[in-house]
């Protein structure tokens, strides 16, 4: 009975002493954890051939871990002072990578934590550049045709890239934020822009106006064209139309007011 106490006992502090030298490695949805082993006395250390999947885990205290993302992950390049093709006017925006990791492993072993650092950034801020000065600052700004097709030509070479450097990595999507020119050139786009509205604004008036006046001559024309018809002299047809005149008051106003008419004079209304 002694001797089984003594081997529970035993058991027990190996048990203890073993926890003593782990740790806990926890992996959130979404993510991976790259293992990697350095042990200090016996056995090998690096990478370790599978990651572990969300949830928890226990390791030697000299196994550390690398979170990488699986799911898709978005990177933001800024790009400053860009010169324009043809007009040569530097504009400044945002680029929007989004890449998704395949092989975790892979990526860690090969490439380290830095990867995309290290292995892909400034080739990318290269092909950016390189695409986006062969558009001019009108087609950046307001041309959606012409920056579909540059997001799709930086699309294609980074993709090929990628593929060419054996990255484990899938490029999904890249998109331009709004491209803007220099603070004074940017006023000076807003300017001509309203001086473009308001001679809009004017020449719509114009318009407006002649096709007032043409209705007018084309009216005086007709009544001209009716009195000559008739035979009627100036005067006449200035009566006959001051007939009608109250012609249409008084139908007008049958139930709803008095017309008092006098030669000569303007017709009063009066309600009732």
């Amino acid at each position: 009975m002694h001797r089984t106490q003594r081997h529970l006992k035993l058991a027990l502090v190996l048990l203890l002493a073993g926890l003593s030298g782990c740790s806990r490695i926890s992996t959130d949805p979404g993510t991976q954890t790259v293992l990697i082993d350095k042990p200090w006395f016996f056995g090998h250390g690096g990478v370790q051939d599978s990651a572990q999947e969300p949830g928890s885990g226990w390791y030697w205290w000299s196994t550390s871990g690398i979170v990488v993302p699986v799911v898709p992950i978005k990177i933001d390049e800024r790009f400053d002072d860009l010169i324009t093709a043809g007009d040569n006017i530097p504009v400044d925006f945002n680029s929007y990578l989004q890449l998704q990791i395949k092989d975790p492993v892979a990526i860690i072993k090969k490439y380290g934590e830095r990867w995309y650092d290290n292995n892909l950034k400034e080739q990318y801020r290269t092909i950016v550049r390189n695409e986006a000065k062969q558009y001019t600052l009108n087609q950046l700004l307001s041309d959606s045709q012409s920056v579909q097709k540059l997001e799709s030509s930086i699309l294609a070479a980074t993709s090929k890239l990628v593929k060419d450097n054996g990255l484990p990595v899938a490029v999904l999507d890249i998109n331009l934020g709004k491209v803007l020119p220099d603070g004074k050139i940017l006023d000076e786009i807003n300017e001509t822009g309203r001086q473009k509205q308001r001679s809009k604004s004017m020449e719509a008036a114009r318009q407006a106006e002649e096709q007032r006046k043409e209705a007018e001559r084309a009216r005086a024309a007709a009544d001209n064209a009716y009195r000559n018809e008739m035979s009627l002299s100036p005067e006449q047809f200035i009566k006959l139309e001051e007939i009608k005149a109250k012609k249409m008051l008084y139908e007008q106003c049958h139930k709803g007011c008095t017309v008092i008419v006098s030669d000569g004079a303007t017709p009063l209304v009066v309600g009732r």
